[in-house]
């Protein structure tokens, strides 16, 4: 049987297992609070989580993994977790939590080595992926940043009256 097919049929044991991982890097009540509620205007964020999670082991147990699919639900995942008190390797780490769950799913089948190594590069490429991500939502955030404190500053100066004019480039 082949390592996807296997895993296929445990899909919604996969889903569940990464959900509460990724949810398990959270502070006690905050998981509780991403668990409990499935409403998504009452909790976006456990339910963006659920919902890109499921697609995402969806698209990963396909015979070819469609990269640009798997990009834009990482993408969702990470611009969450980038804009919180995670560090880089936080933020990314939940996609390596996806190693040890299929390690304790597969323990007593009997498997093809290089299907699982396979496997596990393309968890790896997912990683590389969700770096390059987090990347970019960081530098996003540091020049949204700046341009307020950039705009805070001139504002201040023009009400002190120590600017009269507005510069071409402040």
């Amino acid at each position: 049987m082949k390592l996807k097919k296997l895993l296929s049929q445990k899909k919604s044991e996969i889903i569940q297992k990464w959900i509460d991982g990724i949810l398990g890097t959270y502070p006690a009540d905050t998981y509780q609070i991403f668990k409990k509620s499935g409403d998504q205007f009452a909790n976006p964020v456990g339910t963006t989580l659920s919902r890109e999670i499921a697609e995402l082991t969806s698209i990963i147990l396909e015979e070819e993994i469609d990269y640009n699919s798997v990009k834009k639900h990482l993408d969702t995942v990470i611009r969450i977790r980038a804009i919180q008190a995670f560090s880089p390797s936080q933020a990314i780490g939940f996609i390596l939590l996806l190693k040890e769950i299929i390690k304790n799913i597969l323990k007593a089948q009997d498997i093809n080595l290089d299907e699982l190594l396979l496997l596990y590069s393309q968890i790896d490429k997912l990683c590389l992926i969700g770096f390059d991500i987090y990347t970019e939502c960081r530098e996003k955030l540091f020049d949204i940043r700046v341009s307020e404190i950039k705009n805070k500053s001139f504002g201040a100066l023009k009400r002190a009256g120590l600017v009269s004019e507005v510069l071409e480039d402040v």
